[in-house]
């Protein structure tokens, strides 16, 4: 469990990194300094999941990541833990 079960979450775009996808190292230090006191840190992004987390991967950070506008949720071991899958129904003409 996180201290005091306290979640932090942040998008990606214009605010873990720059237009450059690169994560400026006072930003590194604060999401290290966050998870080193028991801080959970989410990522939150529109992005598909496996692309925010080799862009992740590319700035050293494994994050569990809430992608595609929620509708997916990975854990940094790339388990599941949301799926909004969507259903289309069947229609008779």
């Amino acid at each position: 469990m996180s201290a005091n079960g306290t979640v932090v979450v942040t998008d990606l775009d214009g605010t873990l990194w720059a237009d450059d996808l690169v994560v400026r190292p006072r930003t590194r230090a604060a999401v290290a300094e966050l998870l080193e006191a028991g801080v959970r840190v989410l990522v939150a992004t529109a992005r598909r999941p496996r692309g925010a987390r080799e862009l992740l991967r590319e700035n050293g950070l494994e994050l569990p990541i809430v992608g595609l506008n929620g509708a997916l949720g990975r854990h940094v071991d790339w388990s599941p833990f949301h799926d909004a899958a969507f259903v289309l129904s069947q229609r008779t003409p």
